[in-house]
């Protein structure tokens, strides 16, 4: 996956205070000169919480041994993790300045494993553990070939633990029990020696004789001694305030200057996640005594609502609650599940029941104070500190940390004492809907261990799969995420042995007739200004498929069965139409006014699709010959071969006289 850049963001070290530093140069506490640290893009780093300690410990105990957590973490130096663009989780470690490991779930084998570098390894192997599980023994005629970049072939291995298979994480050992290599193991223990092949895919290897030394701590880590991290991370805080409070002054000026400036009443947008926290404290700090925005999707977290209330309640601030009004439930037979690339339940659960709040609370507009930071994404980044909202009518939006780092986030909330969401603390990254899309796998197997009711969820789902005719993968390994599998999907289903095809269509959506369904509201997510609907059973689908080539150049997916639509005039990589089988789409513009005129295209066609009586009026119009009548038919024909996609016989036509168009954008 190509890396990925929302600005600068350098993660520096202080060696000798053993703390990570929000800025570079000399650390403000000691003075001496920090280590900048090599990390992978974008670098929105964010410490980790005991519960992460606990489950990098018991990973390391179930890959190397009992003992393994506590040699490779120790006590007295923060822990910083670095979520990195992957199919699904992938933090990187860091400890003392240094990425000693990453860890990773795989949804291949639907589990969390250590990836260790070679830092991770010395911690491992030079404090006196003796790994009793996931090593590899190799000849010492063999490190050279391994430090050259070559892969461990079976005749250079001496022996191997019990219990190894392949996929597994594994660290290669020299004779004398050394740190060589890292990699993953490619045969199981009983095949690693007295064969031929592979052994080990080597990711990282170093020369044993300069391994470099590794700081030791007095006491070893404990995960249930909650006081030890809090007071290391005080320290964080303390030896971080300078640049820490020179960042809140910036804030806190841009906030004076909006409320100077602006024509319309304050209103926090709060979310209940630590952005909007730490957006809240700089409001109050600023002398602000807003309103509190909260929206509850229906969606949310339990821990999540009554943190909402009890924080919102404590600091004696108005609530306005927004709902709502037809649930996600009450959609989900309608529009199905949603997808990363069909998230309708955002315009339902969230757009909508925001836009009517404002419309009601603040009918002359409102500014509202967003968590937003440019590091979560590229369209937040594009968007700047303050944006108008085209698609949340009266709301102008603007972001006091919009320059901040989640560790900047993170250590304005300790140093102010501040409730954070529980959640947090329960290994959750963000905070949000607990069913999104958008979360990976490792997420929703977060989500398994609350105390949440997903039962409702799980049965429609089960029933959607059989219906559908799926495999149980579709569900087991979250390919109902999807309506078109991107590569690493794909590439997992064939891992998985399983034919891509199978995994999507499922029964029809829509209703008996031939209209179009469309979820009210659009959103400028990931995928660009976007509306989801569904067409009416009635519509024949290969005469729609033939219509569509009026709008755009149309190409068929062999895997879904879906088309995608892309316009002569349309320069983004995402196509501008997208529809499926089971009678979903999704219609996608670079602005309001696009967006509006691309559905009402779509409609057009649609009703033609349906209602064309062979009048020919519309091949008058074509000057390129690529309509004709087909007499013994009835119907107008469309050669998709000719058709240069102009939509100039696209204008009044009998099929759609008789017909109101109610999709306003």
């Amino acid at each position: 996956m190509a890396r990925v850049f929302h600005g600068r963001m350098d993660l520096h070290w202080c060696m000798k205070c053993r703390a990570p530093l929000i800025r570079g140069g000399d650390c403000p506490a000691c003075k001496e000169r920090s280590r900048e640290v090599a990390h992978t893009p974008p670098g929105d780093i964010r410490p980790a919480f005991p519960h992460d300690l606990a489950e990098i410990g018991d990973l390391a105990d179930e890959q190397w041994g009992r003992g393994a957590g506590a040699a490779l973490l120790g006590a007295a130096s923060p822990v910083v993790l670095n979520p990195c663009p992957a199919p699904d989780r992938l933090d990187e470690i860091i400890i003392d300045g240094e990425v000693i490991g990453s860890i990773s779930f795989s949804n291949h084998r639907s589990r969390s494993s250590l990836i260790l570098r070679m830092g991770g390894g010395s911690r491992l192997v030079s404090s006196g553990f003796i790994p009793s599980r996931g090593t590899v023994t190799v000849d010492r005629s063999v490190v050279p070939f391994l430090l050259d970049g070559k892969n461990l072939l079976s005749p250079g291995i001496i022996s191997a633990n019990e219990g190894i298979f392949p996929g597994d994480e594994v660290l290669v050992l020299d004779p004398d029990g050394r740190i060589v290599s890292s990699g993953n193991a490619r045969k199981d223990s009983s095949r690693m020696v007295g064969t031929r092949g592979m052994g080990v895919k080597i990711r990282w290897s170093i020369d044993p004789e300069e391994t470099p030394a590794v700081i030791r701590d007095e006491a070893e880590y404990g995960s249930s001694e909650k006081k030890r991290w809090d007071d290391l991370w005080d320290g964080v805080v303390r030896i971080n305030s300078r640049h820490l409070e020179a960042k809140v002054r910036r804030s806190l000026k841009f906030l004076h200057e909006l409320e100077k400036s602006t024509p319309f009443p304050i209103a926090i947008s709060f979310s209940g996640g630590k952005d909007s926290l730490a957006t809240l404290y700089l409001a109050l700090e600023a002398g602000l005594r807003p309103p509190v925005m909260f929206v509850d999707t229906g969606l949310e977290f339990p821990e999540t609502v009554v943190h909402v209330h009890e924080l919102i309640s404590e600091l004696g601030l108005e609530l306005v609650e927004g709902a709502p009004v037809s649930g996600f439930f009450e959609n989900l037979p309608r529009f199905g599940p949603p997808g990363r690339d069909f998230r309708w339940c955002c315009k339902i659960c969230k757009l909508g029941p925001t836009t009517a709040l404002i419309r009601n609370r603040f009918p002359e507009g409102v500014l509202a104070l967003i968590g937003q930071r440019r590091f979560e994404s590229d369209r937040r980044e594009q968007k700047g500190a303050v944006w108008d909202n085209p698609w949340v009518p009266l709301q102008k939006g603007a972001s006091p940390v919009q320059d901040w780092t989640a560790l900047d986030v993170w250590l304005y909330i300790f140093s102010r004492k501040a409730p954070y969401n529980p959640l947090y603390e329960k290994g959750f990254p963000r905070i949000g809907c607990w069913l999104c899309p958008s979360c990976d796998m490792a997420e929703a197997d977060l989500v398994r261990q609350t105390g949440v009711d997903t039962s409702g969820w799980v049965s429609f789902l089960k029933r959607e799969r059989e219906e559908g005719g799926f495999p149980e993968e579709w569900l087991t390994h979250g390919f109902h995420r999807f309506k078109k599998m991107p590569p690493h999907m794909t590439r997992l289903a064939e891992e998985l042995g399983i034919d891509p095809g199978s995994l999507s269509g499922g029964r029809r959506r829509g209703s008996d007739e031939s209209d179009i369904d469309l979820v009210k509201g659009i959103n400028d997510c990931e995928d660009g200004i976007s509306r989801e609907g569904t067409i009416g059973r009635s519509v024949p689908w290969e005469r729609l498929k033939e219509l569509l080539n009026i709008l755009g150049k149309v190409e068929e997916d062999p895997e879904t069965g879906g088309v995608s639509i892309h316009p002569p005039d349309w320069s983004m990589k995402r196509r501008a139409l997208e529809l499926y089988p089971d009678g979903t789409l999704v219609i996608r513009g670079r602005n309001v006014h696009e967006l509006g005129h691309r559905t009402k295209q779509l409609v057009s066609v649609i009703q033609r699709s349906t209602g064309c009586m062979g009048c020919s009026i519309c091949v008058s119009r074509c000057s390129h010959g690529a309509l004709s009548t087909d007499q013994k038919a009835g119907v107008v024909r469309l050669d998709p071969g000719v058709c240069q996609h102009c939509s100039a016989c696209l204008g009044p036509c009998p099929a759609e006289v008789f017909v109101n168009d109610p999709f306003n954008v």
